[in-house]
C-alpha cells in the first residue's frame, strides 16, 4: 500500500471532491482517481461513493479514514520532531 495514496485519500475524503483534492495535491484528477481505485483494490473494498455531486466515504471508507488520519498525524508529528518538515500542513497529510 502506497503511503502517498493514503495521504491522498485523506484529502479526497475531507474535500468531498476528487477535483478539489487534485488541485490541493497538485496532481491531475484522472491520476488521483486511478490512485483511489488502486487503494480500494489494496484495501479490498470500496472506500468512496462517487456521484455527480462529489464523493463521500462508504462505511468501510469512514473506518479507513479514521485509521489513516491517525497514522498521518503521527507521521507528520515525527517528521516535525526530526526537523524534516518546515511546513506541517504540507508535510505528510495536508
Amino acid at each position: 500500500m502506497d503511503t502517498e495514496y493514503i495521504r491522498e485519500y485523506v484529502r479526497v475524503a475531507s474535500e468531498g471532491s476528487m477535483t478539489k483534492a487534485a488541485v490541493q495535491l497538485n496532481i491531475s484528477q484522472p491520476g488521483l482517481s486511478k490512485h483511489m481505485v488502486a487503494l480500494e483494490k489494496c484495501v479490498g473494498g470500496e472506500l468512496l461513493q462517487r456521484s455527480s455531486m462529489g464523493v463521500t466515504p462508504t462505511p468501510l471508507g469512514w473506518a479507513f479514514l479514521e485509521k489513516a488520519s491517525i497514522s498521518c498525524a503521527s507521521t507528520t508529528a515525527r517528521w516535525i520532531t526530526w526537523g524534516r518538515c518546515a511546513t506541517p500542513s504540507r508535510c505528510i497529510c495536508a
